[in-house]
């Protein structure tokens, strides 16, 4: 079960004690749907997984892996664009929105469980 499945699996026991809706409502209207709720942008700019210092070959991965995690790294580049001015706005915006989403892709291209583990290389090369 994914984080938006999660979201909006919320039993309808809860919504009763937290007397945001009646029992009436809750019988009447079972399939009410949910909002899916996003990941908020960090508060701080966070350097992407996929450019963290990692031993790549000691993680696992094959040569056609680490040939695309090079292309991921190549397409965020191009999205956050080359800016002399990292003080500014839309450029800290592209790169926020870049990182995420490079995350997300990383993640889930390696699968949960070898993206566990590149980060805890990630953490590990970082001492």
């Amino acid at each position: 079960m994914d984080w938006r499945q999660v979201a909006s699996a919320t039993p309808a026991s809860a919504e009763a004690t937290t007397g945001s809706a009646n029992n009436a409502d809750i019988v009447s209207k079972p399939n009410v749907p949910r909002p899916i709720l996003k990941r908020a942008p960090p508060s701080n700019v966070v350097v992407p997984m996929a450019f963290r210092d990692v031993n790549l070959a000691a993680v696992g991965l094959s040569a056609s892996q680490v040939a695309n995690i090079d292309q991921m790294r190549s397409q965020f580049t191009q999205q956050v664009g080359a800016s002399n001015n990292t003080t500014d706005p839309q450029y800290r915006s592209r790169w926020v929105n870049a990182q995420m989403q490079l995350d997300d892709q990383l993640r889930a291209f390696l699968g949960t469980e070898m993206y566990n583990q590149y980060q805890i290389h990630a953490a590990q090369a970082s001492r």
